[in-house]
């Protein structure tokens, strides 16, 4: 996985602010949309303000693909 172009983030759920023209703002980036153990739908939700369904419809598009997705993350989270 690659930095995130913007704010140069090495992984996702590491969501360092950018600041602009004296304002600070949480990077807008869709690289910390990207689902990881670490960066949960549940994070991602929260950290942006919305429904975990919303969360899930940025992340992947469908969310019944997201949840197949995360059923068989935590599956091989369990195994490891």
């Amino acid at each position: 996985m690659s930095n995130c172009p913007r704010c140069n983030s090495p992984q996702p759920h590491l969501h360092p602010a950018a600041q602009f023209e004296g304002e600070v703002d949480l990077c807008t980036n869709a690289f910390h949309l990207t689902v990881t153990p670490q960066n949960t739908i549940e994070r991602i939700a929260k950290v942006y303000g919305k429904s975990r369904e919303e969360a899930l419809a940025e992340a992947y598009g469908d969310p019944r693909e997201a949840r197949e997705i995360e059923r068989m993350a935590h599956e091989q989270d369990a195994r490891d």
